[in-house]
C-alpha cells in the first residue's frame, strides 16, 4: 500500500477539485487516483474531459457519468 494524503476542500463541487488537483499535477507532477465528491461519488482525473469541461464542451454531469468509478 502506497502513502495517502486527504485533503478535504471548503468548497464543494468538481470544478473546485479538478483546479486543486490540476495544481498538484503541475507543480508536483502527481495526478490523483480518484476525485470524491461531496455527493458520495468518486470519479477518475480524465485530462482530456478536463479540458473538455474547462473550454465548455462538456458539463460537471457528463464529466461525472464517463469518469464515475465503480
Amino acid at each position: 500500500m502506497n502513502d495517502m494524503l486527504i485533503y478535504t476542500l471548503p468548497t464543494n463541487g468538481l470544478r473546485a477539485a479538478i483546479a486543486v488537483a490540476k495544481e498538484i499535477h503541475s507543480e508536483m507532477g502527481m495526478k490523483p487516483d480518484e476525485i470524491r465528491l461531496s455527493t458520495g461519488e468518486r470519479v477518475s482525473y480524465n485530462w482530456q474531459d478536463i479540458k473538455a469541461l474547462e473550454h465548455g464542451e462538456m458539463s460537471e454531469e457528463i464529466y461525472i457519468s464517463k469518469n464515475k468509478i465503480a
